[in-house]
Protein backbone atom coordinates (compact mmCIF):
# COMPACT_ATOMS: atom_id res chain seq x y z
CA UNK A 1 0.00 0.00 0.00
CA UNK A 2 1.90 3.82 -0.84
CA UNK A 3 1.40 6.30 0.83
CA UNK A 4 3.50 9.60 -0.19
CA UNK A 5 5.08 7.59 -3.44
CA UNK A 6 5.94 5.01 -0.30
CA UNK A 7 4.93 1.52 -1.12
CA UNK A 8 4.88 -1.28 1.22
CA UNK A 9 5.32 -4.63 -0.62
CA UNK A 10 4.31 -8.23 1.89
CA UNK A 11 4.95 -11.53 -0.34
CA UNK A 12 3.65 -13.88 -0.02
CA UNK A 13 0.07 -13.61 0.53
CA UNK A 14 -0.10 -16.91 2.68
CA UNK A 15 2.41 -18.93 4.54
CA UNK A 16 2.25 -22.28 6.52
CA UNK A 17 4.58 -23.62 9.09
CA UNK A 18 4.76 -26.42 11.22
CA UNK A 19 4.60 -25.90 14.97
CA UNK A 20 8.37 -25.70 16.38
CA UNK A 21 9.96 -24.36 13.01
CA UNK A 22 11.09 -20.79 12.25
CA UNK A 23 8.84 -18.67 10.34
CA UNK A 24 10.15 -16.05 8.36
CA UNK A 25 7.58 -12.75 7.12
CA UNK A 26 9.08 -10.61 4.31
CA UNK A 27 8.01 -6.79 3.85
CA UNK A 28 10.21 -4.58 1.39
CA UNK A 29 9.63 -0.28 1.15
CA UNK A 30 10.08 1.46 -2.30
CA UNK A 31 9.71 4.95 -3.13
CA UNK A 32 11.91 7.02 -0.80
CA UNK A 33 13.29 7.20 2.70
CA UNK A 34 11.18 9.17 4.87
CA UNK A 35 11.81 9.48 8.55
CA UNK A 36 9.85 7.52 10.57
CA UNK A 37 10.02 3.27 11.85
CA UNK A 38 8.39 0.67 10.28
CA UNK A 39 6.31 -2.15 12.69
CA UNK A 40 5.12 -5.13 12.28
CA UNK A 41 1.54 -6.22 13.39
CA UNK A 42 -0.56 -9.25 14.47
CA UNK A 43 -4.57 -8.42 13.25
CA UNK A 44 -5.31 -4.68 12.42
CA UNK A 45 -5.28 -3.51 15.68
CA UNK A 46 -2.61 -0.76 16.31
CA UNK A 47 -3.35 -0.26 19.73
CA UNK A 48 -1.93 -3.96 20.78
CA UNK A 49 2.05 -4.37 21.21
CA UNK A 50 3.36 -4.90 18.16
CA UNK A 51 5.32 -8.13 17.71
CA UNK A 52 8.44 -6.37 16.37
CA UNK A 53 9.46 -2.41 16.39
CA UNK A 54 12.52 -0.46 15.74
CA UNK A 55 12.27 1.01 18.70
CA UNK A 56 14.95 0.57 20.83
CA UNK A 57 13.64 -1.69 24.43
CA UNK A 58 11.06 -3.36 22.25
CA UNK A 59 10.02 -6.28 23.59
CA UNK A 60 10.51 -8.04 19.55
CA UNK A 61 8.73 -11.44 18.91
CA UNK A 62 10.77 -11.39 15.29
CA UNK A 63 14.60 -10.15 14.36
CA UNK A 64 14.99 -8.55 11.22
CA UNK A 65 16.58 -10.86 8.75
CA UNK A 66 18.83 -7.56 7.36
CA UNK A 67 19.83 -5.34 10.27
CA UNK A 68 20.08 -1.44 9.33
CA UNK A 69 18.68 -1.48 6.11
CA UNK A 70 16.15 1.02 4.86
CA UNK A 71 14.42 -1.16 2.35
CA UNK A 72 14.03 -4.60 3.52
CA UNK A 73 12.24 -5.66 6.84
CA UNK A 74 11.55 -8.15 7.11
CA UNK A 75 11.00 -10.43 10.43
CA UNK A 76 12.20 -14.11 11.33
CA UNK A 77 10.20 -15.80 13.89
CA UNK A 78 11.36 -19.16 15.46
CA UNK A 79 9.90 -21.68 16.95
CA UNK A 80 6.44 -20.95 15.87
CA UNK A 81 3.53 -22.37 17.87
CA UNK A 82 -0.30 -22.43 16.82
CA UNK A 83 -1.03 -19.50 19.01
CA UNK A 84 1.28 -17.85 16.34
CA UNK A 85 -1.36 -18.31 13.72
CA UNK A 86 -2.87 -15.50 11.94
CA UNK A 87 -2.09 -12.42 9.09
CA UNK A 88 0.45 -10.01 10.12
CA UNK A 89 1.03 -6.73 8.63
CA UNK A 90 3.72 -4.69 8.01
CA UNK A 91 3.18 -0.84 8.34
CA UNK A 92 5.52 2.38 8.11
CA UNK A 93 4.47 5.72 10.11
CA UNK A 94 5.85 8.99 9.70
CA UNK A 95 7.90 10.89 11.88
CA UNK A 96 6.95 13.49 14.33
CA UNK A 97 5.34 14.66 17.51
CA UNK A 98 2.92 12.01 16.76
CA UNK A 99 3.36 9.52 15.14
CA UNK A 100 0.89 8.32 11.94
CA UNK A 101 0.89 5.40 9.82
CA UNK A 102 1.77 6.07 6.54
CA UNK A 103 1.32 3.25 4.79
CA UNK A 104 0.53 -0.18 5.39
CA UNK A 105 1.24 -4.09 3.45
CA UNK A 106 -1.75 -5.66 2.18
CA UNK A 107 -0.97 -8.93 5.26
CA UNK A 108 0.49 -12.16 5.11
CA UNK A 109 -1.89 -14.66 6.68
CA UNK A 110 0.20 -17.35 8.35
CA UNK A 111 -0.90 -21.26 8.94
CA UNK A 112 0.69 -23.13 11.95
CA UNK A 113 0.45 -26.61 11.08
CA UNK A 114 0.14 -28.23 14.80
CA UNK A 115 0.17 -31.50 15.77
CA UNK A 116 -2.82 -33.37 17.89
CA UNK A 117 -1.66 -34.43 21.37
CA UNK A 118 -2.07 -38.17 21.90
CA UNK A 119 -5.79 -39.03 22.35
CA UNK A 120 -6.84 -39.89 25.57
CA UNK A 121 -10.14 -42.31 26.09
CA UNK A 122 -11.98 -42.38 28.82
CA UNK A 123 -14.70 -45.17 29.51
CA UNK A 124 -17.04 -46.05 32.54
CA UNK A 125 -15.37 -45.43 35.76
CA UNK A 126 -17.46 -48.75 36.90
CA UNK A 127 -17.18 -52.18 35.35
CA UNK A 128 -20.10 -53.38 33.47
CA UNK A 129 -22.02 -56.50 33.45
CA UNK A 130 -21.80 -58.50 29.99
CA UNK A 131 -24.96 -57.68 28.08
CA UNK A 132 -24.80 -54.30 28.58
CA UNK A 133 -23.84 -51.32 26.37
CA UNK A 134 -20.97 -48.83 27.58
CA UNK A 135 -19.88 -45.38 26.11
CA UNK A 136 -16.48 -44.30 25.19
CA UNK A 137 -14.96 -40.75 25.01
CA UNK A 138 -11.99 -39.96 23.11
CA UNK A 139 -10.76 -36.26 23.07
CA UNK A 140 -6.87 -34.70 21.53
CA UNK A 141 -6.29 -30.75 21.10
CA UNK A 142 -4.09 -28.37 20.32
CA UNK A 143 -3.76 -29.06 16.51
CA UNK A 144 -3.93 -26.99 13.70
CA UNK A 145 -5.44 -26.18 10.96
CA UNK A 146 -8.88 -27.76 12.35
CA UNK A 147 -9.09 -30.58 9.61
CA UNK A 148 -9.03 -33.80 11.56
CA UNK A 149 -10.59 -37.30 11.57
CA UNK A 150 -11.30 -39.18 14.50
CA UNK A 151 -12.07 -43.55 14.08
CA UNK A 152 -13.12 -46.20 16.18
CA UNK A 153 -11.78 -49.57 15.90
CA UNK A 154 -12.41 -52.93 17.61
CA UNK A 155 -9.75 -55.52 17.36
CA UNK A 156 -8.81 -53.64 14.04
CA UNK A 157 -12.23 -53.33 12.71
CA UNK A 158 -13.73 -49.82 12.21
CA UNK A 159 -17.19 -49.35 14.35
CA UNK A 160 -19.42 -46.45 13.68
CA UNK A 161 -19.21 -43.37 16.06
CA UNK A 162 -21.29 -40.57 16.67
CA UNK A 163 -20.33 -37.21 15.14
CA UNK A 164 -16.76 -35.68 15.81
CA UNK A 165 -16.88 -32.02 17.36
CA UNK A 166 -14.32 -29.74 16.74
CA UNK A 167 -13.62 -26.77 19.39
CA UNK A 168 -11.68 -23.98 19.59
CA UNK A 169 -9.29 -24.21 22.27
CA UNK A 170 -8.52 -20.45 22.66
CA UNK A 171 -12.20 -18.74 22.66
CA UNK A 172 -10.39 -15.56 21.44
CA UNK A 173 -8.91 -16.67 18.51
CA UNK A 174 -8.76 -19.70 16.54
CA UNK A 175 -5.44 -20.65 16.79
CA UNK A 176 -5.80 -24.56 17.82
CA UNK A 177 -8.16 -26.89 17.99
CA UNK A 178 -9.98 -29.61 19.72
CA UNK A 179 -12.01 -33.07 19.24
CA UNK A 180 -14.02 -35.07 20.93
CA UNK A 181 -15.63 -38.00 19.71
CA UNK A 182 -18.23 -40.56 21.43
CA UNK A 183 -19.01 -44.17 20.81
CA UNK A 184 -21.32 -46.55 22.41
CA UNK A 185 -21.03 -50.64 22.33
CA UNK A 186 -22.86 -53.64 23.45
CA UNK A 187 -20.22 -55.76 26.29
CA UNK A 188 -20.03 -59.22 25.42
CA UNK A 189 -18.94 -61.94 27.83
CA UNK A 190 -16.06 -62.58 24.50
CA UNK A 191 -14.94 -58.95 25.17
CA UNK A 192 -12.00 -59.83 27.59
CA UNK A 193 -9.29 -59.62 25.35
CA UNK A 194 -11.16 -57.21 23.03
CA UNK A 195 -9.45 -54.19 22.30
CA UNK A 196 -10.89 -50.55 21.34
CA UNK A 197 -9.19 -48.06 19.44
CA UNK A 198 -9.67 -44.34 18.68
CA UNK A 199 -7.55 -43.35 16.16
CA UNK A 200 -6.49 -39.93 14.83
CA UNK A 201 -5.12 -38.74 11.63
CA UNK A 202 -4.01 -34.89 10.59
CA UNK A 203 -1.99 -33.55 8.22
CA UNK A 204 0.23 -32.23 10.46
CA UNK A 205 1.60 -36.29 11.28
CA UNK A 206 2.80 -38.96 9.51
CA UNK A 207 0.69 -41.21 10.77
CA UNK A 208 -1.99 -41.80 12.55
CA UNK A 209 -2.00 -41.55 16.53
CA UNK A 210 -3.99 -44.19 18.59
CA UNK A 211 -4.89 -44.79 22.18
CA UNK A 212 -6.22 -48.42 22.56
CA UNK A 213 -8.56 -49.31 25.89
CA UNK A 214 -8.58 -53.05 27.07
CA UNK A 215 -12.48 -53.77 27.34
CA UNK A 216 -11.20 -56.35 30.03
CA UNK A 217 -10.38 -53.17 32.27
CA UNK A 218 -14.30 -51.92 32.67
CA UNK A 219 -15.66 -55.65 31.63
CA UNK A 220 -17.73 -58.02 33.99
CA UNK A 221 -18.70 -61.45 33.50
CA UNK A 222 -20.47 -62.88 35.85
CA UNK A 223 -19.68 -66.45 37.03
CA UNK A 224 -22.08 -69.63 35.89
CA UNK A 225 -22.39 -71.32 39.08
CA UNK A 226 -23.04 -75.49 38.62
CA UNK A 227 -24.06 -77.53 41.95
CA UNK A 228 -23.76 -81.25 40.86
CA UNK A 229 -23.62 -84.89 42.46
CA UNK A 230 -21.45 -87.56 40.77
CA UNK A 231 -22.50 -90.36 40.15
CA UNK A 232 -25.83 -88.22 40.42
CA UNK A 233 -28.55 -88.87 42.75
CA UNK A 234 -29.93 -91.37 43.60
CA UNK A 235 -26.97 -93.23 44.97
CA UNK A 236 -26.44 -96.22 45.97
CA UNK A 237 -26.23 -97.01 49.90
CA UNK A 238 -22.65 -96.73 50.90
CA UNK A 239 -21.56 -95.26 47.95
CA UNK A 240 -18.78 -92.63 47.79
CA UNK A 241 -19.91 -89.45 46.48
CA UNK A 242 -18.40 -86.32 45.21
CA UNK A 243 -20.39 -83.00 45.59
CA UNK A 244 -19.11 -80.52 43.45
CA UNK A 245 -19.81 -76.64 43.10
CA UNK A 246 -18.09 -75.02 39.79
CA UNK A 247 -18.06 -71.22 39.24
CA UNK A 248 -17.48 -71.36 35.12
CA UNK A 249 -16.05 -68.22 33.15
CA UNK A 250 -16.15 -65.36 35.07
CA UNK A 251 -14.11 -61.84 35.44
CA UNK A 252 -12.32 -60.79 36.87
CA UNK A 253 -10.61 -63.37 38.79
CA UNK A 254 -12.05 -62.32 42.40
CA UNK A 255 -13.93 -64.74 43.29
CA UNK A 256 -14.72 -66.62 46.50
CA UNK A 257 -16.44 -70.06 46.35
CA UNK A 258 -18.24 -72.10 49.38
CA UNK A 259 -19.73 -75.36 49.54
CA UNK A 260 -20.92 -76.81 52.44
CA UNK A 261 -23.86 -79.28 54.14
CA UNK A 262 -27.17 -76.87 55.24
CA UNK A 263 -27.65 -80.02 57.81
CA UNK A 264 -23.83 -79.27 58.80
CA UNK A 265 -22.15 -76.52 57.77
CA UNK A 266 -18.57 -77.71 59.53
CA UNK A 267 -18.38 -80.36 56.72
CA UNK A 268 -17.13 -77.90 54.11
CA UNK A 269 -16.11 -78.28 50.53
CA UNK A 270 -11.83 -78.17 49.44
CA UNK A 271 -11.70 -75.23 47.56
CA UNK A 272 -8.69 -76.02 44.64
CA UNK A 273 -6.95 -73.25 42.19
CA UNK A 274 -8.25 -71.20 40.10
CA UNK A 275 -7.99 -72.21 36.59
CA UNK A 276 -7.33 -69.54 33.74
CA UNK A 277 -9.63 -69.89 30.48
CA UNK A 278 -8.19 -69.80 26.64
CA UNK A 279 -10.90 -66.61 26.59
CA UNK A 280 -9.44 -65.26 29.70
CA UNK A 281 -11.86 -65.68 32.31
CA UNK A 282 -11.63 -67.65 35.03
CA UNK A 283 -13.02 -70.75 36.79
CA UNK A 284 -12.89 -72.12 40.39
CA UNK A 285 -14.32 -75.12 42.11
CA UNK A 286 -14.72 -76.82 45.35
CA UNK A 287 -15.09 -80.43 46.26
CA UNK A 288 -16.63 -82.02 49.15
CA UNK A 289 -16.34 -86.32 49.06
CA UNK A 290 -18.38 -88.63 51.43
CA UNK A 291 -20.00 -91.86 51.65
CA UNK A 292 -23.49 -92.49 51.04
CA UNK A 293 -24.71 -93.37 54.63
CA UNK A 294 -28.26 -93.78 55.68
CA UNK A 295 -27.93 -91.22 57.84
CA UNK A 296 -26.96 -88.44 55.22
CA UNK A 297 -30.14 -89.32 52.88
CA UNK A 298 -32.23 -86.54 51.70
CA UNK A 299 -29.06 -84.16 52.98
CA UNK A 300 -29.20 -80.68 51.57
CA UNK A 301 -25.91 -79.19 49.97
CA UNK A 302 -25.15 -75.47 49.20
CA UNK A 303 -23.05 -73.71 46.78
CA UNK A 304 -22.46 -70.02 47.58
CA UNK A 305 -20.64 -67.67 44.88
CA UNK A 306 -19.57 -63.96 45.23
CA UNK A 307 -17.53 -62.10 42.41
CA UNK A 308 -16.18 -58.94 42.04
CA UNK A 309 -18.13 -57.44 45.55
CA UNK A 310 -21.90 -58.62 44.30
CA UNK A 311 -24.05 -60.23 45.55
CA UNK A 312 -23.43 -63.76 46.22
CA UNK A 313 -24.93 -66.44 44.20
CA UNK A 314 -26.44 -69.68 45.58
CA UNK A 315 -27.23 -72.83 44.38
CA UNK A 316 -28.52 -76.54 46.44
CA UNK A 317 -29.04 -79.97 46.01
CA UNK A 318 -30.29 -82.88 47.79
CA UNK A 319 -28.39 -86.17 47.86
CA UNK A 320 -30.66 -89.09 47.90
CA UNK A 321 -30.14 -92.30 48.41
CA UNK A 322 -31.06 -95.72 47.05
CA UNK A 323 -32.09 -98.18 49.81
CA UNK A 324 -30.68 -101.85 49.44
CA UNK A 325 -32.08 -105.13 47.98
CA UNK A 326 -32.79 -106.42 51.00
CA UNK A 327 -34.75 -103.31 52.97
CA UNK A 328 -36.74 -103.34 49.62
CA UNK A 329 -37.48 -106.97 49.73
CA UNK A 330 -38.76 -106.53 52.87
CA UNK A 331 -40.58 -104.15 51.88
CA UNK A 332 -38.95 -101.54 55.02
CA UNK A 333 -39.71 -98.64 52.50
CA UNK A 334 -43.44 -96.61 52.87
CA UNK A 335 -44.25 -97.26 49.31
CA UNK A 336 -43.27 -100.67 49.96
CA UNK A 337 -45.87 -100.85 52.48
CA UNK A 338 -48.40 -99.39 50.78
CA UNK A 339 -48.06 -101.87 48.41
CA UNK A 340 -48.16 -104.65 50.28
CA UNK A 341 -51.31 -103.56 52.13
CA UNK A 342 -53.30 -102.73 49.02
CA UNK A 343 -52.85 -106.54 47.84
CA UNK A 344 -53.88 -107.84 51.24
CA UNK A 345 -57.20 -105.93 50.93
CA UNK A 346 -57.64 -106.98 47.01
CA UNK A 347 -57.02 -110.49 48.09
CA UNK A 348 -59.10 -110.97 51.35
CA UNK A 349 -61.54 -108.99 49.04
CA UNK A 350 -61.60 -111.81 46.65
CA UNK A 351 -61.75 -114.38 48.73
CA UNK A 352 -64.97 -113.01 50.33
CA UNK A 353 -66.30 -113.12 47.13
CA UNK A 354 -65.52 -116.30 45.66
CA UNK A 355 -67.06 -117.69 49.03
CA UNK A 356 -70.35 -116.32 48.90
CA UNK A 357 -70.45 -117.07 45.41
CA UNK A 358 -69.99 -121.20 46.24
CA UNK A 359 -72.35 -120.68 49.25
CA UNK A 360 -75.04 -119.33 46.96
CA UNK A 361 -74.53 -121.69 44.23
CA UNK A 362 -74.66 -124.94 46.66
CA UNK A 363 -78.12 -122.87 48.09
CA UNK A 364 -79.38 -123.03 44.60
CA UNK A 365 -78.87 -126.55 43.82
CA UNK A 366 -80.29 -127.31 46.91
CA UNK A 367 -83.49 -124.86 46.25
CA UNK A 368 -83.62 -126.31 42.68
CA UNK A 369 -83.42 -130.14 43.47
CA UNK A 370 -86.28 -129.76 46.53
CA UNK A 371 -89.38 -129.61 45.03
CA UNK A 372 -92.52 -127.29 47.27
CA UNK A 373 -94.53 -130.32 47.49
CA UNK A 374 -92.08 -133.01 48.54
CA UNK A 375 -93.08 -135.13 51.31
CA UNK A 376 -91.03 -135.43 54.68
CA UNK A 377 -91.34 -139.03 56.19
CA UNK A 378 -91.83 -138.65 60.40
CA UNK A 379 -91.48 -140.97 62.79
CA UNK A 380 -94.94 -142.77 64.21
CA UNK A 381 -96.67 -140.66 66.48
CA UNK A 382 -97.10 -141.63 69.98
CA UNK A 383 -100.59 -141.54 69.85
CA UNK A 384 -103.03 -144.54 69.34
CA UNK A 385 -104.66 -145.28 66.07
CA UNK A 386 -107.95 -144.23 65.99
CA UNK A 387 -110.83 -145.90 67.81
CA UNK A 388 -112.24 -147.56 64.55
CA UNK A 389 -109.16 -148.83 63.81
CA UNK A 390 -108.40 -152.55 64.35
CA UNK A 391 -104.58 -153.66 66.11
CA UNK A 392 -102.54 -155.08 63.87
CA UNK A 393 -100.92 -157.69 65.43
CA UNK A 394 -97.79 -157.31 62.42
CA UNK A 395 -96.21 -154.33 64.37
CA UNK A 396 -98.03 -151.53 61.96
CA UNK A 397 -96.35 -147.50 62.20
CA UNK A 398 -97.88 -145.02 61.18
CA UNK A 399 -96.21 -142.53 60.13
CA UNK A 400 -97.66 -138.72 58.73
CA UNK A 401 -96.87 -137.13 55.38
CA UNK A 402 -97.09 -132.90 56.09
CA UNK A 403 -96.33 -131.18 52.89
CA UNK A 404 -93.83 -127.50 53.53
CA UNK A 405 -95.39 -124.15 53.49
CA UNK A 406 -93.68 -122.80 50.82
CA UNK A 407 -93.63 -118.55 51.38
CA UNK A 408 -95.36 -116.48 48.39
CA UNK A 409 -95.46 -119.28 46.59
CA UNK A 410 -98.74 -120.58 44.36
CA UNK A 411 -100.29 -123.51 47.00
CA UNK A 412 -99.57 -127.36 45.71
CA UNK A 413 -102.66 -128.42 43.76
CA UNK A 414 -105.20 -130.56 46.11
CA UNK A 415 -107.88 -132.92 45.02
CA UNK A 416 -111.09 -132.06 46.74
CA UNK A 417 -111.61 -134.80 49.04
CA UNK A 418 -114.04 -135.64 52.26
CA UNK A 419 -111.54 -137.16 54.41
CA UNK A 420 -109.39 -134.92 55.98
CA UNK A 421 -107.21 -137.39 57.32
CA UNK A 422 -105.92 -140.58 55.46
CA UNK A 423 -103.87 -143.38 55.93
CA UNK A 424 -101.60 -145.64 54.19
CA UNK A 425 -99.62 -148.78 54.78
CA UNK A 426 -96.14 -149.54 53.80
CA UNK A 427 -95.69 -153.63 53.50
CA UNK A 428 -92.40 -154.98 52.84
CA UNK A 429 -91.92 -157.40 50.07
CA UNK A 430 -89.20 -160.09 50.30
CA UNK A 431 -85.83 -158.35 48.74
CA UNK A 432 -83.65 -159.98 46.25
CA UNK A 433 -81.17 -161.76 46.79
CA UNK A 434 -78.43 -159.13 45.82
CA UNK A 435 -79.86 -156.78 47.60
CA UNK A 436 -80.13 -157.48 51.34
CA UNK A 437 -79.50 -153.90 52.35
CA UNK A 438 -82.79 -152.68 50.40
CA UNK A 439 -86.79 -152.66 52.04
CA UNK A 440 -89.10 -152.62 49.06
CA UNK A 441 -92.82 -151.29 50.87
CA UNK A 442 -96.29 -150.85 48.58
CA UNK A 443 -98.12 -147.88 50.03
CA UNK A 444 -101.47 -148.69 49.70
CA UNK A 445 -104.00 -145.26 50.54
CA UNK A 446 -106.92 -146.61 52.85
CA UNK A 447 -109.41 -144.41 54.38
CA UNK A 448 -109.04 -144.77 57.54
CA UNK A 449 -111.45 -142.03 59.19
CA UNK A 450 -114.77 -140.67 57.24
CA UNK A 451 -115.15 -137.26 59.28
CA UNK A 452 -117.51 -134.49 58.55
CA UNK A 453 -116.15 -132.17 55.27
CA UNK A 454 -114.54 -129.47 57.09
CA UNK A 455 -113.56 -126.27 54.65
CA UNK A 456 -110.12 -126.47 53.39
CA UNK A 457 -107.32 -125.09 55.25
CA UNK A 458 -105.38 -121.83 53.13
CA UNK A 459 -102.82 -122.14 51.67
CA UNK A 460 -100.39 -121.29 53.95
CA UNK A 461 -101.69 -124.02 56.59
CA UNK A 462 -99.68 -127.86 56.20
CA UNK A 463 -102.37 -130.54 55.60
CA UNK A 464 -101.21 -133.79 57.22
CA UNK A 465 -101.73 -137.23 56.16
CA UNK A 466 -100.84 -140.64 57.74
CA UNK A 467 -99.48 -144.11 56.56
CA UNK A 468 -98.64 -147.00 58.37
CA UNK A 469 -95.83 -149.09 57.71
CA UNK A 470 -95.84 -152.37 57.99
CA UNK A 471 -92.55 -154.03 58.16
CA UNK A 472 -92.21 -158.27 58.31
CA UNK A 473 -89.68 -159.51 60.36
CA UNK A 474 -86.93 -161.52 58.48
Amino acid sequence: VAGQNIEVTQLPETISVKAGENLTLRCTLTGGNLPGGVRWYKGLDRGQPPIYSDKEGASNRGIRVIAGSNTDFSINIQNVQPEDAGTYYCVKFRAGVQERELASGKGTMVSVIAKPSHPVVLGPTQRITAGSRASFNCSTGEFSPPEITVSWLKDGKKIPAALTNILNSDEKQSISYRAESMVEILLEEGDVKSQLTCQIQHRSLDGPLQQTLTLGDILRVPPKVHLEINPPSPVQLNASVMVSCNAESFYPKDAKVELFAKDAQARKGKVGMKTTNPDGTFSLKSNLEMLATEDRNFSMFLCQVQHDSQSPVNETTTLLIKQSEDNRHLGSGPGNGKTIVIIVVVVCALLVVLVIAVIYLIQARHSKGKHPCSVRLHEAEKSPPPMNQDADPNNMAYADLNFDKVAQKRPCPRVESPLQSEYATLQAVQPLPNEDNVTYADLDMVQLNKAPKRPSPKAEEASSEYASVQVQNK
